[in-house]
């Protein structure tokens, strides 16, 4: 995966790269970047323009060495499904949009002048569309079985206080959050200095996500007389418990983060899931709700507490 990830980078480069020099002689300076229906409204520079397209791809190559750094097993199908898929996807899309400005703008003399056309769409579209379909037909169909662990036996008295904690960090997400910080300053340099006609809305948007990335790159889970409680970031906030009155009981399970959603904290169909590396899972069975899968270690002691504190609380509510 690591050689895949290497490879994806250079031929998206050099794609990028020598697509620009192939045609910079036939192109006005500053290019028309965005358009209002086919009249262009919006300019950068050609290098601008060269730099935005490839801190496209860095992101994607980041948030891949993330994937590759926290995934400890590339044996299920959909891991490698979604991540071939989605990395070629996006080194497409990035090659696409660049295919579609450099031809809007090609033997214009003013940017002003660029036109779009019919095409736009489906140059960007269609390599995404190609790459995706790339990437799914390498993943291949060998899979291997969910293993789920045995739990061990906690026996807890009336008056026994009993807790468990753990800290669980996700490289993938400092990667991207590095990533987009960069870009962020990048991109509100350029917008103090007038390069490119950058607008102060993109480093503003990019410094957002960049704030709500930071939350993910560590959290904190904690299990108590009162339930779960979670804590997001290095300075533990957000918070979101898990009331003890809620909980049926706990197993664990070893799953991939793609198979629940993705990284990060993800609600779908199957359930809630805060997942920052694929593997060992605490899944807690909600009374009247969706599960929740929360990647952690030694989940197995985990589980085994949470479950001798339910079925305390609710000898106690019998009597």
């Amino acid at each position: 995966m690591s050689i895949l990830v290497l490879i994806w980078s250079v031929v998206g480069i050099a794609a990028l790269v020598g697509g620009w020099l192939a045609v910079a002689d036939r192109l006005p300076d500053p290019l028309a970047v965005h358009w209002s229906g086919i009249s262009p409204d919006g300019s950068m520079s050609q290098i601008g323009w060269l730099a935005v397209v490839l801190g496209l791809l860095v992101a994607g190559t980041a948030v891949a060495c993330g994937a590759l750094a926290t995934t400890p097993d590339w044996g299920y199908r959909s891991t490698r499904r979604a991540f071939l898929a989605g990395l070629l996807a996006w080194g497409g899309s990035a090659v696409g949009l660049q295919a579609t400005v450099l031809i809007a703008n090609l033997d214009v003399t003013d940017w002003q002048d660029a036109r779009t056309s019919l095409i736009a769409l489906p140059l960007i579209l269609v390599p995404s569309a190609v790459g995706f379909a790339a990437g799914w037909l390498l993943a291949g169909n060998a899979d291997k079985p969910r293993q789920t662990a045995e739990l061990p036996t906690i026996t807890l008295g009336s008056g026994d206080r009993a807790a468990w904690a753990t800290r669980v960090s996700a490289r993938w997400a400092t990667y991207s959050f590095i990533g987009v910080a960069v870009l962020t300053v990048v991109t509100a340099a350029l917008a103090a200095a007038g390069f490119g006609q950058v607008p102060w809305i993109t480093p503003v948007a990019l410094a957002l996500v960049s704030v709500a990335g930071i939350t993910m790159t560590s959290v904190s889970i904690s299990i108590g007389a009162r339930g779960v409680t979670v804590r997001f970031g290095v300075i533990g906030w957000p918070v979101w418990r898990i009331k003890l009155s809620d909980i049926a009981g706990a197993s664990v399970e070893d799953r991939q983060a793609l198979e629940v959603g993705g990284w990060g904290l993800r609600v779908t169909p199957y359930g809630t899931a805060l997942m920052l590396r694929s593997g060992e899972c605490l899944v807690i069975e909600r009374r009247g709700k969706k599960n929740v899968f929360l990647s952690v270690d030694d989940a197995a002691s985990a589980a085994a507490l949470l479950n001798a504190l339910v079925e305390r609380d609710s000898a106690a509510v019998e009597s």
